[in-house]
């Protein structure tokens, strides 16, 4: 059987022009290549190599680049032992169906998994939309070609084939100059520089092998230009693989930084604010400590006020405020304790013939005494002698019964009557009359009620001739 040559520029391999077969010269020729047992052996076996380090590589790192690259070398060692498989001691007659037919079949899927490869190695889709929407299409239409072919007359598969490939090379020419027109200097640039240079020496070589080569000028050139393509795609594939590698290991560094930098920032900041925190405690604290003393100061301040303001001027005793409070307290205990609370109210008799007889000044001193004495008579802590007013004085005797609080009072009298009283104004003599009430805490009644029947008292020791004691029986009979 014989063929003739049509000079055909197919690619192969990225876009590498390749020979194609009408029919003219015998297929004797190829033989001479298969023969050579250590040609075909190192080809093949450096091909093979390439084909598993790109399936590994895939398997490792997922990318379809490498599947993508994988199909294209299985699709072109296949379309290679197409030219003559019978003939390779390599092969059995299993392979039968492997020979020229599958040729155009072969070609379409290769140019299908160039063309798939070739827009992820140039990332037409990310700069050249048109160009992805191209090779997208272009593998769609070569996939039904591969299987259309099959059914056609050998001649016109291979004519369909010849345009696929044309196309095919012509296409990716153009996204590669495409890119490098319009891409500034990156490494995607650098990419498509690379690939062109690729293309073309593939193609310079299989075009010098076809042209001097005297016996196999089909094989052999294909095989010269897949090598060359192979090789320097391997060469770009490992560079790009290195320098992905290494972006992402520099990227990770960079992240670590970064996170190790905000690390760092956090926790300064933390420490800013824990120092700021601490800072602010203790100003807080100064402040508080300040403000307590200050509160402090001013219950002492607010104490010695109000001391001041439930004390008598002219004698040092307790005043009509104090007096007011103390009872309705003292009522409340007794009433709470039910023990016998007593009152004793006590005025100077005839106070207003002192003052009108010896003046002011002999009267004040006249209370004074009053008040010094009494004081000196109701020794407990608990009895409270108080001025309620003007020549009147009273007496709280908490937990005393009346005859307790009779003998306290006639004590006091008797001390007033018996001797005279130095004044500015010389010797006064003066008496006092008294009225005590004694009674038990009740709910009934009121402290009012306890100062009602002690001023009655001191009414009847007036009315019945003065300086006397005189003890109320209305409130004896509550205290009973």
């Amino acid at each position: 059987m014989t063929i003739n040559l049509s000079a055909m520029r197919l690619l192969s391999l990225m876009a590498m022009f390749v020979p194609f077969f009408s029919l003219a010269e015998p297929l004797s020729a190829n033989q001479q290549f298969f023969s050579s047992g250590v040609n075909y052996g190192l080809f093949f076996g450096f091909m093979l190599a390439v084909l598993l380090s790109n399936t590994v590589l895939y398997l490792m790192t997922k990318s379809r680049t490498f599947i993508y690259y994988t199909g294209v070398l299985a699709t072109a060692l296949l379309l290679i032992l197409s030219w003559e498989p019978n003939h390779s001691g390599y092969l059995s007659n299993n392979w039968s169906w492997l020979k020229q037919d599958a040729a155009p079949s072969l070609l379409m899927a290769m140019l299908a998994f160039t063309l798939l490869f070739s827009n992820r190695l140039l990332h037409f889709k990310a700069t050249a939309m048109l160009f992805h929407k191209g090779a997208l299409l272009g593998v769609l239409i070569l996939t039904v070609l591969a299987i259309l072919v099959t059914v056609l007359p050998h001649t016109i598969a291979l004519n369909i084939a010849f345009v696929g490939a044309v196309i095919s090379a012509l296409w990716l020419v153009a996204g590669m100059l495409y890119q490098i027109r319009t891409l500034q200097p990156s490494f995607r640039l650098l990419i498509s520089k690379f690939y062109l240079v690729a293309v073309l020496s593939s193609s310079l070589v299989f075009g010098y092998v076809y042209l001097t080569a005297e016996k196999l000028p089909m094989l052999s050139a294909l095989i010269s230009g897949v090598f060359i393509h192979s090789l320097t795609l391997m060469i770009i594939l490992g560079y790009g693989y290195g320098r992905d590698k290494r972006i992402k290991i520099e990227a990770q560094t960079e992240a670590l930084e970064q996170a190790k930098q905000a690390s760092q920032a956090q926790q300064a900041l933390l420490e800013l604010q824990q120092s700021q925190q601490e800072e602010l405690e203790a100003s807080v604290q100064e402040r508080t400590f300040e403000l307590e003393v200050t509160l402090r100061e001013l219950e002492d301040k607010n104490r010695e006020l109000e001391e001041k303001n439930t004390l008598d001027s002219l004698t040092g005793l307790r005043n009509r405020s104090y007096f007011d409070k103390k009872l309705l307290a003292e009522y409340r205990r007794s009433r709470r304790e039910q023990t016998v609370l007593s009152l004793v109210m006590f005025d100077i008799d005839h106070f207003k013939n002192v003052n009108d007889t010896y003046g002011h000044p002999a009267g004040d001193d006249v209370i004074r005494v009053v008040a010094s004495l009494a004081s000196q008579v109701a020794k407990r802590p608990t009895d409270i002698v108080c001025r309620y007013g003007g020549e009147e004085f009273s007496m709280i005797l908490p937990c005393t019964d009346s005859p307790g609080a009779y003998t306290i009072a006639e004590k006091l009298r008797a001390k007033l009557a018996s001797q005279p009283i130095h004044t500015c104004a010389g010797p006064i003599d003066i008496t006092v009359s008294f009225g005590v009430a004694s009674m038990l805490g009740n709910r009934q009644q009121s402290e009012a009620s306890l100062l009602q029947y002690a001023d009655d008292a001191l009414y009847q020791a007036k009315k019945n001739g003065r300086d006397q004691v005189w003890l109320s029986e209305e409130a004896n009979l509550e205290a009973s």
